[in-house]
């Protein structure tokens, strides 16, 4: 029974994070301007610097819970592809500010 519902469960999880999507923070000059409506809910930041998968993820999410509205919990580092998906619902953050975020570390970010 178990052989048959763990992999059913893996492809539901892997399904559900797939569908997801990740939108881009409006531009740091604070126009929107063809974006819609809808708000930037998530950002995934490509990262170099990391070189370990147990301490550097901590250190990243440290980092951006330094700006207002993120918290270590709104960020999900995924050390294997070397980004950071980051829930910005809430903060007042923009693409720079989050890239700024790792200014000081041995860590930098692009969109």
């Amino acid at each position: 029974m178990l052989k048959t519902f763990l992999p059913a469960v893996l492809a539901l999880g892997l399904v559900a994070c797939t569908a997801e999507t990740s939108e881009t923070v409006p531009p740091a000059d604070g126009n929107a301007a063809g974006m819609g409506a809808a708000q930037a809910q998530t950002v995934t930041l490509r990262l170099t610097g990391m070189t370990c998968g147990a301490g550097c993820p901590p250190q990243v999410r440290s980092a951006l819970a330094e700006l207002d509205g993120i918290e270590e919990s709104d960020v999900v580092v995924d050390y294997d592809k070397k980004t950071a998906t980051v829930n910005c619902a809430g903060a007042n953050v923009d693409a720079k500010a989050l890239i700024a975020a790792f200014e000081g570390t041995r860590f930098s970010a692009t969109l």
